[in-house]
This record gives C-alpha cells, sequence and structure tokens, in this order.
C-alpha cells in the first residue's frame, strides 16, 4: 500500500477505501455514520495495542512484533478522510 509522494494521504484513502468497500459488499454490511465512528475506534484500539507491545507495555507484548504498530497507523487517518468523504457526500 504505497503512497504517492505528490498526495500520500489521497493515495492511501483510495486503497484502503478499496478494501474496506470490498469488505461491506461481501459481508452485505451498511457503512453509514454509526459504522465509521465504530470502526475508527476500532482501528484506534489496534493502534494502540500495537504501540503498547511495541513499547514492551500491556499483557500481550510477548506474543506481537514490535514493528507492527506504525503499519498499522495509517488506518484510522485514511478512515477518518474517507470517513469526511461519505459523510460530505451523504449529508
Amino acid at each position: 500500500m504505497a503512497a504517492t509522494p505528490d498526495r500520500p494521504l489521497a493515495s492511501l484513502s483510495a486503497r484502503v477505501e478499496q478494501v474496506s468497500a470490498g469488505y461491506a459488499r461481501e459481508f452485505g454490511i451498511q457503512r453509514d455514520d454509526d459504522w465509521f465512528v465504530l470502526k475508527l475506534a476500532e482501528e484506534v484500539g489496534e493502534l494502540t495495542s500495537a504501540y503498547l507491545a511495541a513499547t514492551r507495555r500491556g499483557w500481550h507484548w510477548m506474543t506481537n512484533l514490535p514493528t507492527s504498530w506504525p503499519k498499522r497507523s495509517y488506518w484510522p487517518i485514511t478512515l477518518i478522510s474517507i470517513w469526511m468523504q461519505h459523510y460530505t457526500a451523504n449529508g
């Protein structure tokens, strides 16, 4: 999931949107405002968990790779971007 140098957030958001929309279609999920805020909470929780594991804190730090949290950091940011696009389109 590489970002383009000139528009990194836009290209990452587009890729995350593709994955998210495909998942929603496959499992019949309606991505409304409630879904976006709950998904954002889930992603921030996973990012926090990976960060704590990387810094050797939390109960599960021994089971996660210390390098996993930077890889998760773009999900909450891009999800906010996608949510704002959804909100703008659906008022």
